[in-house]
């Protein structure tokens, strides 16, 4: 064997060789990947169940989307007049913890005649976990009463942990 000789000896030269339908295993990894991120993708993203107008789940869902995006003078509309006599928008905005995540999910509701229980589980990620972990999962439940014409919170609320009033 000389160098730089071109000479077929028989010798299997270094490399990586492919065993045959590796080119289809790989392909289908590859697919299965793409479609579970395509999937992941769709679930995060899917808009909140339509709820029935006027319902105390709606309401629930209604205040919590304003008070999420910040939008307290919103949400406090959402209480009962008890509830705004007791809790300012300005309670509503410096009472919370913000996470950078929240995810509510609907768990149960309960209507005995003019009041309602909304059951609640809340995910809050701080964004500070290494490990990809779910943060802080807890249930929480929402008070209602029926107004003259519409549902009203009723008990302090989530996130509010104190008033000032």
């Amino acid at each position: 064997m000389g160098t730089g000789s071109s000479e077929n000896t028989g010798e299997r030269q270094a490399g990586f060789s492919r065993p045959a339908g590796s080119t289809t295993l790989i392909a289908a990894g590859v697919g299965l990947v793409v479609a579970i991120t395509v999937a992941a993708l769709v679930a995060a993203n899917r808009d909140a169940p339509a709820l029935q107008e006027g319902s105390p789940e709606a309401l629930v869902q209604e205040y919590v989307d304003a008070m999420i995006e910040g939008h307290e003078a919103a949400a406090h509309e959402y209480l009962s007049a008890d509830m705004q006599a007791e809790c300012s928008v300005r309670d509503l905005r410096d009472g919370q913890e913000r996470a950078d995540d929240v995810r509510v999910s609907l768990r149960s509701v309960t209507i005995d005649g003019a009041e309602a229980e909304v059951e609640v589980t809340i995910t809050e990620d701080s964004g500070s976990d290494l490990f990809g972990g779910d943060g802080y999962r807890y249930e929480e439940i929402f008070t209602l009463s029926r107004g003259a014409d519409t549902w009203v919170i009723s008990e302090r609320p989530w996130p509010i942990f104190f008033c000032t009033n």
